[in-house]
């Protein structure tokens, strides 16, 4: 990859190597603060299918989500990433049923890649298995052909 983007030297080679680390991030306090903070700001959502707070038109909406999270991610944050700088956050909703799977598909990217690396950090909020939509990601993939 050549950009640094992790303190630790075996988490650093196992991103560069598959594109992606699982890592433990937040406590349960931690997240139970974001489950509510989200309940705080859906309390009408529709809770079928797929929702993402990045695709909304309300900016006032999406700054505060995204100030947020990014609050509460600032301290694990700062202990795992070198010089990391938060470009913004947003909640997903994926529930099970019809309407809710997503194709595979490569998420965007805000930087110019031949001098840094955006990174996208998956924190559920909940316990994910097999039926209730964990992410998927294919090794490698970090790499264009």
């Amino acid at each position: 990859m050549g950009v640094r983007i992790f303190k630790n030297e075996e988490h650093q080679k196992l991103f560069d190597r598959q594109g992606f680390i699982v890592l433990p991030f937040l406590g349960e306090a931690e997240v139970a603060r974001l489950d509510a903070f989200f309940d705080e700001l859906h309390p009408d959502l529709n809770r079928q299918g797929f929702f993402s707070g990045s695709y909304s038109s309300d900016f006032a909406y999406k700054k505060k989500a995204s100030d947020g999270i990014v609050e509460v991610f600032a301290k694990h944050s700062e202990e795992l990433f070198v010089d990391y700088a938060p470009f913004g956050a947003a909640f997903l909703c994926k529930m099970p049923g019809q309407n809710s799977s997503l194709a595979a598909h490569q998420d965007w990217t805000i930087v110019n890649e031949d001098e840094a690396v955006a990174l996208n950090c998956w924190v559920p909020l909940c316990d994910i298995t097999p039926e209730n939509g964990p992410i998927m990601i294919m090794p490698g993939s970090q790499y264009s052909a």
